[in-house]
């Protein structure tokens, strides 16, 4: 498992395997975007196996099955910040979760290419 600045592996990996299968062009956009934005970036997921991700309700297809997904835990004015910058620095799939309480609160971001059932660039709410 490669290292990265900023994400230490434990938060990208997996919780029923403790390992990861993060892109590795997909993390350097991660990292670059973190380093511009210049606050933490709390993930709550990444790299999921086919198992955690069944069992948590993933899509079959699931860009985090591909290490090419992370979920944000973050909101309001750095909520906005993100989403920006997230477009700005190529991500094509940005799912937002901003109702509810506090801690329930994300962005999800992947850069999935454009494929069948697959349509990207892409801007969703939960």
């Amino acid at each position: 498992m490669k290292s990265w600045p900023y994400f230490p592996n434990q938060v990208l990996s997996s919780p029923d395997t403790g390992r990861h299968e993060m892109d590795e062009r997909f993390m350097l956009r991660l990292v670059l975007l973190r380093q511009e934005l210049g606050f933490p970036l709390i993930i709550t997921s990444a790299y999921r196996s086919p198992a955690h991700n069944a069992k948590v309700g993933g899509r079959p297809r699931s860009a985090h099955l591909a290490g090419r997904a992370v979920d944000i835990a973050i909101s309001g004015d750095k909520a906005h910040r993100l989403v920006r910058m997230a477009l700005l620095f190529g991500f094509t799939g940005i799912g937002i979760r901003q109702r509810g309480d506090f801690r329930s609160r994300y962005v999800h971001l992947d850069d999935l290419d454009k494929a069948p059932g697959i349509p990207r660039p892409a801007i969703w709410s939960y």
